[in-house]
Order: structure tokens, then C-alpha cells, then sequence
């Protein structure tokens, strides 16, 4: 199982701390909550348990079945999507499966049909040509069908229709077994069955 030890971590810009001494332990099949205005700290904070991003004071520890992995390793645990990231739009939703799942193992085996056909999109035009809503809909699916441990979602929903947040729920139902969820979002319906949510503003003096 896998587990994110946080202790006393703060961020800063400049002389600026836009949060401070924020600590979690987060596990295995529980599901958890950032929740803050728009340029509150969230998607920093989300950055710093990828990861991506160095805490300025403080640290965080990541473990799979109690063996520690250093922060360097834990990117191939982790899918992280969030509006700041992006996929190559040149290429097709099949070909970025190709390309994604030929270096990333898949969920719990599953097919390229069922991962594909998921969402109904069409799998032979570029993604360029794609909605924002769609372009969403395969950022989830390259997410939740990677075979990783840690789930980031930064505004998973924010350009999702009711039948995109739907799809969106169902995912988190169906495919989050032993894995840690983490949603970031300025929306309550988004916490939809979370252990735990933080208010990013708790930790800002």
C-alpha cells in the first residue's frame, strides 16, 4: 500500500509564504480534499506532493508497502493532471494511447478497446480539433487507467458538462482501489465521498 507522509510544509514566493506548516498523512484507498479560492495555494501545494515542486520549509516522504521512495522515483506512481498540464494535441487519441501506455502499464489490465471507448471520443482526428470538455475527458482517462498509485486532480471538472462530472464520479468509484486520490478544486460537489478535506486558506497567516 502506498502512504504520503506531510510534515510542517511551507511555500513561499519571494518574501510572500502563500501557505505554511501544512502536515497530512495521506493512504491508500482514501480519497481527500484541497479546497480554496482561485490563486489560493492549491495547485502549489498539489505540485509539492507531486513532487514537481520543493517545499521552501518542511518535507514530504512517499512509501509503497512501507519501503520509502525517494521523491526522484515517485513520478512513476503518480498521475497528475490538472488545467496547466497538457497532451500532444498534434497526435490522435489512439496514437497518444500508443504512445502513453507504451511507457506507463495499464489499471488493472485493461484493454486499449475499454480505455478508448470510455468516453465515446473519436479515436481517428487530431486532439487539436477536440473541445476543451474532450481534451479533459483524455487527460482523465490517461489518469485513472495509468497503472499508479497516487491520483492528482487539480479542477478535475472544470470544463466538464453534467454528463462529463457523471463520468467523472463513476471513474472514482470504479477505479481508485488502493490508490491515493487527492482533488483540488474551488467546487464542494467535487469532494463527493472525501476522508478528508483541507482548506488551503487554514494554512495562510
Amino acid at each position: 500500500m502506498v502512504t504520503i507522509d506531510i510534515d510542517q510544509i511551507s511555500k513561499k514566493y519571494g518574501r510572500r509564504f502563500i501557505f505554511k506548516n501544512f502536515s497530512a498523512r495521506l493512504k491508500a484507498n482514501q480519497r481527500y480534499g484541497i479546497a480554496g479560492r482561485n490563486g489560493s495555494g492549491k495547485s502549489s501545494l498539489m505540485k509539492i506532493i507531486s513532487g514537481f515542486t520543493t517545499p521552501s520549509e518542511g518535507s514530504i516522504q512517499y512509501f509503497l508497502d512501507k519501503k520509502e521512495i525517494m521523491v526522484e522515483d515517485i513520478f512513476k506512481e503518480i498521475s497528475f493532471i490538472a488545467p496547466y498540464t497538457n497532451v500532444p494535441i498534434q497526435l490522435t487519441w489512439s496514437e497518444l494511447y500508443d504512445f502513453h501506455f507504451s511507457f506507463q502499464k495499464t489499471f488493472q489490465q485493461l484493454s486499449k478497446t475499454e480505455i478508448l471507448e470510455y468516453f465515446d471520443l473519436p479515436t481517428n482526428i487530431p486532439i487539436s480539433n477536440f473541445s476543451s470538455g474532450m481534451i479533459q475527458r483524455v487527460k482523465l482517462s490517461l489518469a485513472f487507467f495509468s497503472g499508479t498509485k497516487i491520483l492528482l486532480l487539480d479542477e478535475p471538472t472544470e470544463t466538464l458538462d453534467e454528463q462529463g462530472i457523471q463520468e467523472f464520479r463513476t471513474l472514482l468509484d470504479r477505479y481508485t482501489k488502493d490508490r491515493i486520490v487527492v482533488i483540488a478544486s474551488n467546487k464542494g460537489a467535487d469532494f463527493v465521498d472525501t476522508s478528508s478535506i483541507f482548506s488551503i486558506e487554514d494554512f495562510q497567516s
